[in-house]
């Protein structure tokens, strides 16, 4: 018995750093949206004891994935006696931003729930994803969220002006890994510790005015430009032919914003003629 799932991109409109904790882990404020660019999982029962995980992209294959860690923990939580075997086919570029290990752990929650045909409490089920990762929480819930505390405190708008009408990314990856832990190692050396404070009302505000313009903040995109200077290069061209531009995550993807998919497509075929070692993406957000 199996089941095939997608696991979807996010990028963050926003990412707020509010303040770094004594465990040196920050407090975020981020305004995250699923895109159109899918990994693609098969999970499987299988007749023994045991977690297997293959993924054509082999230096992700086994116990280093965050699928078999989701795995293990699912299986000792609801004491499954089976085994069970994750085939991923990874079209999500890896250490760009993002979320792709995020989304392909939820995926595997979400399988083992139907294959096992559990019931389980919501907040058992969020609590369990954010052993794994502060952003498989949101993979559960999709769409555009706003995540809190360290990213797992999850609130989904279900109300914006693109709900119905989809916006447009194009996602430029510059075919760069940019470890999270050393971009935020780097924000700390630039930034005091000042705790900033985000007026919720006001950004929900700017959601339905589509002032993206305002919206496209990054915290963490100088720090990340620090470590890795093409990526002011590869932005500045992309401001070229639209001004909204910003970085998702803790980088190394930009992403700009087009109203369609044809203007999508124009941007893509624009600036790929000058960024031609990046790989470049068109998708909607879902």
């Amino acid at each position: 018995m199996s089941v095939a799932l997608l696991a979807p991109a996010k990028i963050n409109l926003m990412l707020r750093v509010l303040s770094k904790q004594n465990d040196g882990y920050h407090k975020i404020f981020t305004l995250m949206q699923t895109i159109s660019l899918y990994d693609k999982l098969r999970i499987s029962i299988l007749p023994y004891d045991a977690i297997e995980v293959n993924c054509d992209n082999q230096d992700l294959s086994g116990k280093k994935n965050l699928c078999y860690r989701m795995a293990e923990l699912a299986k000792e939580k609801f004491n499954l006696k089976q085994g069970l075997k994750i085939d991923i086919i990874k079209n999500i570029p890896v250490g760009g931003g993002l979320g792709g290990a995020s989304s392909d752990a939820a995926c595997v929650m979400k399988a083992i729930l139907l294959l096992f045909n559990l019931r389980v409490k919501k907040n058992v089920i969020l609590k369990l994803c954010s052993m794994v990762g502060k952003d498989v929480p949101f993979f559960l819930y999709q769409g555009l969220c706003i995540a809190e505390s360290l990213g797992e405190k999850i609130k989904k708008l279900t109300t914006y002006p693109w709900h119905n009408k989809p916006l447009w990314f194009v996602v430029v990856y510059p075919k760069i890994v940019l470890p999270t832990k050393k971009v935020y190692q780097k924000y700390d050396e630039l930034n005091n510790d000042k705790t900033k404070m985000i007026n919720k009302d006001k950004i929900i505000k700017l959601i339905m005015n589509k002032e993206f313009d305002k919206l496209l903040v990054n915290d963490l995109e100088s720090a990340a430009i620090e470590l890795c200077p093409k990526l002011k290069n590869i932005k500045n061209i992309m401001l070229k032919y639209t001004k909204l531009v910003s970085m998702t995550g803790s980088g190394s993807c930009l992403f700009g914003i087009t109203e369609n998919y044809s203007s999508a497509v124009k941007l893509k075929q624009t600036i790929e003629k000058e960024l031609k070692n990046c790989k470049i993406f068109v998708a909607r957000s879902i």
